[in-house]
């Protein structure tokens, strides 16, 4: 309010100790906060700032240009990687439950977004600089990571009257 505004201070700060900026858009469910730099989660208690648990994807392919952040659903996150991986992880304690190929990064694909949880999907898609690859979206199990459809943002190369899309670098919304 107007009359404590005033009052207000830095509680706390947490140090990553990693020299990649901090891109992703927090995410809070029950006093933790989660938050994201390419290939690293870190689960931070709100309140104190105490680093509650820290995950580490080792990985030096694909592009790390910065992360969006990760989902979260029925106690599981779910996170991309650089070298475009989908993670299922243990909200509670960093744990893999599972780990997905979304796109071979040696093709030239990567991953920066946070996926989107709709319903029983988990929606994620590819990035890539390279005119030649086709971009799309993967939908998984939340359970099992087990593909469920695809469907193409951009029209496959040398498809004839095909029409043009984007490569996914920002999670879509939904209503």
């Amino acid at each position: 309010t107007p009359e404590n505004v005033g009052n207000l201070g830095m509680v706390w700060a947490f140090q990553t100790n990693q020299l990649a900026q901090i891109k992703s858009s927090p995410l809070l469910v029950d006093g933790i906060l989660y938050f994201t730099v390419p290939d690293n989660i870190w689960a931070v208690d709100a309140r104190s700032g105490h680093m509650v648990w820290h995950f580490n994807h080792p990985t030096t392919e694909g592009e790390h240009i910065g992360h969006r952040g990760v989902a979260i659903y029925k106690g599981w996150l779910y996170f991309t990687t650089p070298d475009a991986h989908l993670i299922s992880l243990n909200a509670k304690d960093g744990t893999v439950r599972w780990d997905k190929v979304i796109g071979d990064v040696r093709r030239g694909y990567w991953s920066t977004m946070p996926p989107l949880v709709v319903k029983d999907h988990v929606i994620a898609g590819v990035g890539g600089d390279l005119d030649n690859i086709p971009g799309y979206l993967r939908s998984f199990d939340p359970e099992t990571g087990a593909v469920q459809w695809e469907w193409d943002a951009t029209t496959p190369s040398g498809t004839e009257n095909g029409t043009t899309g984007v490569m996914t670098w920002v999670t879509g919304t939904y209503d």
